[in-house]
């Protein structure tokens, strides 16, 4: 990705939540921050720019239409 991926405010927030939270090891900590990270991510709408002409050519993926 060309563009840097920021947090919306509700990932954020569940963000903040998880880290408040206790865990019972920085390894359990960790991976529950991996696992909520990664479902915002996978949660978004993603954009690709595609072009064709002698070979098909893909760009992105991007977070929005105007970014791609």
């Amino acid at each position: 990705m060309t563009t840097l991926l920021r947090a919306r405010k509700l990932e954020r927030e569940q963000l903040i939540e998880l880290l408040d939270a206790q865990h019972a090891t920085i390894e359990d900590a960790a991976a529950a921050v991996w696992r909520l990270v990664a479902g915002h991510v996978l949660a978004r709408d993603w954009f690709v720019a595609v072009s064709a002409d002698t070979e098909l050519w893909v760009d992105g993926p991007w977070g929005s239409r105007e970014q791609a």
